[in-house]
């Protein structure tokens, strides 16, 4: 970019007491929009704040990501929190409080992209409120400047946390224990994981970031090749996700395919675990909830699962646990799962329902010509989740809506005497009902947002719902068949 020059050169030319005072306004700035610390000292979760502005989570969570937020919205908003919102303007010395019906706002606003006056004020803020990864400058008219950001994000797999609701109480302990004085992002981006852990752990003195980002501001590296070893170091990282099939289908270029070319994984996510543990003994990650029901090899050197309900990122609502990692091999048994704070079960405990088709029963899905209909995702209403039900009780065009490749719902052709098509159906749901009892609900694959009550939405994968449905066929079909012709021997017999 000609005529450009990147900010952190800038800054370190200035004066030090001019940098203090660019500082100080945009902390000003950053304090007066973070709807999230706000929501945090009136000691609420989005899942609280969802109910109590009768929305959904991830909804909420996109007002506190800046998205269609209306005065309207922010007077409901501050009402929920137990406060009410002030808004004046000052001129020539005096206050002038704003009619909220006389005012708004433009839901498509944003500081990307917004002149403003001084080009340090601009660039301070742009450092702190533009997605970590994009190519941001400053131009002579105090511009802010971006080039190709959401793209580039995409192509790094890059998603940023905020806060520190994902550092529970028993990850807290666990890098304590690990007994490391240093905190090791490899892929560091923004570097926003660092400040909640050197605030909950003392005993972390240090703090080391890399990452393949030059605009960062870290030592480049591309961790998902080789990541250097540290002595006394435990690794807290948010490393990048995307999928071989999101790669192809986003045509995000070569650059992603060498990292496929590398492991037998269909995430770089799982490439990314295996470059840290070959580096370092403890790590802990945040990662995508499908990890659990994943084929990474070295589960065995996990010390414990953390599911996180509520949203830690800016942009984007993926499903994610908190990984810990101390690399001593245990039974699946000693492995503890935690929604939360609370403990939950254990790995084997999971294992144990994992419910794995034989294909002993003919069944078509995604045909229009079936009876059985199944929502195979939850929806934000806990009221209606997914189940299996007769076709027409389902709310849904069958006609226009199901494909090849539908996976939401789904129509199936299965041969049931139509006597025995409502016990079927009851058996079906008994089973699915009983595998997230016992599973805790983990079992399923983790669905984007939560329900209203704040519990994590889950899918029905094609596999699982086949062999529930083998389970109920050889209940209610083939047992009471076989049941009528022991009957019948037995009255022969008797005659």
């Amino acid at each position: 970019m000609s005529g450009h020059h990147p900010w952190s050169v800038l800054l370190a030319k200035m004066p030090v007491e001019r940098r203090k005072h660019i500082k100080e306004c945009a902390d000003a700035l950053h304090r007066e929009y973070t709807l999230s610390e706000i929501r945090r000292q009136a000691g609420l979760t989005q899942c609280q704040m969802a109910e109590k502005l009768n929305v959904s989570q991830p909804a909420y969570a996109s007002f506190e990501k800046g998205g269609n937020l209306r005065v309207g919205t922010l007077q409901k908003i501050a009402s929920a929190l137990g406060g009410e919102l002030s808004l004046n303007i000052k001129l020539n010395g005096n206050n002038f409080d704003l009619q909220f019906n006389t005012m708004n706002v433009d839901p498509g606003e944003s500081e990307m992209g917004t002149k403003i006056s001084r080009r340090e004020f601009v660039s301070e803020v742009a450092a702190r409120t533009v997605v970590p990864g994009a190519l941001a400058a400053v131009d002579g008219d105090g511009r802010m400047v971006l080039e190709g950001s959401a793209r580039k994000k995409k192509s790094l797999g890059q998603y940023f946390t905020e806060g520190a609701c994902w550092l529970q109480p028993q990850i807290v302990d666990f890098i304590r224990n690990s007994n490391c004085h240093i905190a090791y992002d490899p892929f560091a981006g923004s570097g926003c994981l660092f400040a909640p852990v050197t605030n909950a752990v003392s005993t972390i003195k240090e703090t080391i970031g890399l990452d393949i980002d030059p605009t960062q501001g870290w030592p480049v590296n591309d961790s998902l090749i080789k990541i250097p070893s540290k002595v006394g170091a435990v690794i807290v990282t948010n490393p990048p996700y995307i999928s071989n099939y999101s790669a192809s289908r986003k045509r995000l270029g070569d650059g992603l395919r060498k990292y496929f070319d590398m492991t037998e994984y269909d995430d770089v996510y799982l490439l990314a675990l295996d470059r840290m543990l070959e580096a370092q003994e403890n790590v802990v990650a945040i990662i995508p909830e499908t990890f659990i029901n994943s084929p990474f090899k070295k589960k065995n050197l996990l010390h414990s699962i953390t599911i996180l309900e509520e949203n830690p990122f800016l942009d984007t609502d993926n499903p994610v646990v908190v990984v810990c990692f101390d690399s001593r091999p245990k039974h699946y048994k000693e492995i503890k799962i935690f929604k939360g704070a609370e403990y939950t079960c254990t790995l084997r405990d999971v294992e144990d329902c994992r419910l794995i088709p034989n294909n002993s029963v003919h069944m078509k899905f995604n045909d229009l010509s079936g009876w059985l209909g199944v929502r195979c995702v939850d929806t934000t209403n806990p009221n209606d989740m997914l189940h299996f039900d007769f076709k027409e009780n389902i709310d849904y065009d069958w006609e226009k809506g199901i494909k090849v490749s539908s996976r939401l719902l789904t129509l199936i052709s299965i041969d049931v005497p139509k006597s025995k098509r409502q016990s079927f159906i009851n058996e079906c749901n008994r089973v699915l009902s009983d595998v997230r009892i016992k599973s805790h609900d983990i079992i399923l694959s983790p669905f984007k947002g939560n329900m209203k009550n704040g519990v994590r939405r889950r899918r029905l994968d094609f596999q699982t719902c086949r062999a529930i449905i083998e389970r109920a066929y050889l209940a209610t079909v083939v047992e009471n068949d076989i049941a009528k012709m022991t009957q019948g021997c037995l009255f022969k017999e008797a005659m």
